[in-house]
């Protein structure tokens, strides 16, 4: 409706929001096609009779929100993702599709942010009601750094653990597909980890001491061996968690796989079954998990722990005594005793697996 548009950004201009000369929308067709969506059903649309035009887009707006409120707790699960305005949208009450009606929602959040007054409205009680109830639940999360981010969207998994809720995590077992624990390692730290958290979740399970060794498996994983992380990836990991992020605890799951690279290979070519090489390898390779968690008491001293609950339940112990760092060389200590605790207890593991105790 182009009778609309010479109103245009105008209509936005609302007491308690605060909204630049910019465009607030991603392009001028997208601005053209929200402001005719505003604006249709208004008799005023075809004059400059802008309080009339106002006061019908502060009750769209005030719809919009409450349509959102309505599900804000599948807002919370879906992290904001696209499956949220999507169903949104079905109810929308003008016509606008759902990145319009994303974009529509953002821009009044952002506008009431930068609003520097007092004045409050039917409309700006609603946007404020909106952005406590998701604070600290948009993508990307800040809670994280970059690393973790990029575990975190990972493709292979970005939109599974986007979709879950806490109660509907799987539950890994030896057998599980790697995507499945890195899942579950991420919808943890997501639900679990905020701004101030003094503990640090590593998002991938630790499956190889160091990259050559991650290296010998891509070929008989068809590139699955990627989603694992390396001891040495989280030696580095932790380390930066401790020295520039303030944290205290740094949790991560060892993960090791039983067998060797090119007995996998020579099983698959012998007898795979038509199945594909991953898939073979899920069913065919067992791994087993051990937590490990490092603690730092003081700049002299990290403590570091594992948890195997199979062997807890066996009531026997699996960890080594606390490593205590002493002097100005914990630093490298740190990093030489966490390889050799991951060799200690891959070399455990795999004894345990061959007399049967898995």
């Amino acid at each position: 409706m182009s009778s609309s548009r010479p109103l245009g950004h105008n209509v936005l201009k609302l007491t308690g929001f605060y909204f630049e000369a910019s465009n607030p929308f991603r392009s001028r067709a997208m601005a053209s096609h929200i402001y005719d969506a505003l604006l249709e059903d208004t008799s005023d649309g075809r004059s400059t009779d802008i309080k009339a035009a106002k006061k019908h887009t502060t009750n769209v707006i005030h719809a919009l929100f409450r349509i959102c409120l309505r599900d804000v707790d599948f807002f919370r699960d879906a992290w904001g993702g696209r499956e949220f305005w999507d169903a949104m949208s079905v109810d929308c009450p003008v016509d606008l599709n759902s990145k319009e009606f994303e974009k529509l929602v953002d821009a009044f959040v952002d506008a009431r942010r930068k609003y520097q007054g007092s004045s409050v409205t039917r409309l700006t009680r609603i946007v404020d009601q909106w952005m406590s109830q998701i604070a600290g639940r948009t993508w990307p999360p800040s809670q994280f750094n970059s690393l973790e981010l990029g575990m975190l969207e990972d493709p292979k998994i970005v939109g599974y653990i986007r979709r879950l809720v806490p109660k509907s995590l799987p539950v890994a077992n030896r057998l599980s597909s790697p995507i499945d624990l890195k899942s579950f390692l991420c919808t943890a730290g997501l639900h679990n980890i905020t701004e101030h958290s003094s503990l640090a979740i590593y998002l991938a399970p630790i499956g190889f001491h160091g990259d050559e060794c991650r290296s010998q498996w891509r070929t008989a994983t068809e590139s699955l061996a990627q989603v694992y992380g390396t001891a040495d990836e989280f030696v580095e990991y932790a380390r930066d968690c401790f020295a520039n992020r303030r944290k205290e605890l740094v949790v991560g799951v060892f993960n090791h796989w039983f067998g060797t690279s090119h007995q996998v290979m020579v099983a698959y070519n012998e007898n795979n079954g038509g199945r594909a090489r991953d898939e073979f390898r899920v069913q065919k390779c067992p791994r087993t998990s051990v937590v490990i968690a490092l603690q730092k008491i003081n700049d002299r001293r990290i403590d570091i722990k594992l948890f195997d609950p199979s062997v807890a339940l066996r009531r026997r112990q699996a960890r080594p005594p606390p490593l205590t760092m002493q002097g100005h060389k914990w630093k490298t200590d740190f990093a030489e005793r966490v390889r050799k605790t991951f060799l200690w207890w891959r070399l455990f593991a795999r004894r345990g697996y061959l007399y049967g105790m898995r």
